[in-house]
């Protein structure tokens, strides 16, 4: 199964990455939608375990409060 997806997500960038070459046969319309569905693949990813990384360092120490103070 991980074997797999790691295949598909593999292929996929390098789709990507072909399709958004300066020497591809497509329009310079069409390669900027697929630059920016790479970067969005690249990039996305990458963001969101560093937002998850820092949600977790700011609230490390934090202790709900009792149910009777609510």
């Amino acid at each position: 199964m991980v074997l797999s997806s790691a295949v598909i997500s593999k292929g996929s960038l390098l789709v990507l990455s072909t399709l958004s070459s300066p020497t591809s046969t497509r329009t310079p319309k069409e390669r900027q939608y697929y630059v920016l569905m790479l970067v969005c693949s690249l990039v996305v990813p990458n963001l969101l375990v560093f937002l998850k990384s820092l949600w977790k360092c700011a609230f490390k120490n934090f202790v709900p409060p009792n149910m009777k103070t609510m």
